[in-house]
Order: structure tokens, then sequence, then C-alpha cells
């Protein structure tokens, strides 16, 4: 009698049970959600890097410009100019924003359009003798930078 019982119970505990299972689940679904977290918060840093990056590239493209021209890109709309000016060209391409970012349209010196969660890129507005650089961040910061005589 007490062997029959033995193996009534070993034979029971062969298996998990449905409790068991669904805890583990919830507690790698928990981790999972939280990996996520740390990953997209690494994406949304490495985009804003980037950004500096190219608006340190920008700056010094547009100094260097000033010095063998004279003068800053007229406005916005000849800030090509730093690469394709046959005279006073101080880039070879266009500068490289991060992906899902774009240069962004500037409306009185502002982006045009509200920012979103994942929205980034960089504007310039500029005149003979000075120009503003806006960053606008994918963390949603925005900054500014000036150059030249204000």
């Amino acid at each position: 009698m007490e062997k029959k019982m033995r193996n009534e119970s070993f034979e029971r505990s062969k298996g998990f049970t449905l409790v068991e299972l669904m805890v583990v689940i919830a507690i790698i679904g928990i981790l999972a959600v939280v990996a996520l977290g740390i990953v997209r918060g690494a994406q949304q840093r490495a985009k804003d890097a980037a950004l500096q990056a190219t608006v340190a590239n920008i700056t010094t493209a547009m100094e260097t410009y000033y010095t063998i021209a004279g003068t800053y890109p007229a406005d916005s709309a000849s800030f090509d100019d730093l690469w394709n000016d046959a005279d006073n060209k101080v880039l070879d391409k266009a500068p490289a924003l991060p992906a899902g970012c774009d240069e962004g349209g500037l409306v009185d010196g502002y982006f045009d359009s509200e920012p979103g969660a994942d929205d980034c890129g960089i504007g310039i507005d500029s005149a003979d003798d000075s120009y503003t650089i806006y960053v606008h961040y994918v963390t949603g910061d925005t900054e500014e930078y000036s150059g030249g005589t204000l």
C-alpha cells in the first residue's frame, strides 16, 4: 500500500501545473517589456548624439565658408552652397542625418510641423553676417546654435 501511494504521488509530479507555466510566461513578458524600453531609450540617445555631431560639422562648415567667401550662405535655401558652390565648396556632400530625421522646413525660423515623439531634424536660418541652427532632438528637446555677428 505504501509503495502504491509513492508511485501515485510521483506520477502526479512529472509535469508543471498551468499556474506555474502562467507565472513563468508572465515573468518573461515583464522582462521583455523592460528590455524593449532600455533598447528604445538607447536608440533615441544615439539619434540625438548623431544630430549633435551633424550640428558640429555644419557649424564648422559655416565658419569655413565664411572664411573663404566672406559671408555666410545668404539664407536657408542657399545652405547647399556649402557643398555645391564651385568656388567656395567646403563639404563634399550634404550632412548626413539619422534615419527618420529631415532637414526640416523653417517657417519664421521654427519647424513647420508639430513635433511628434520620433520627429527630429535640423533647420538653418542664415543671413550674410550671422546664422542660427535649430535642432529638434528625438527626446523632444530643441536647441539653437548661433554664429556670426548677432
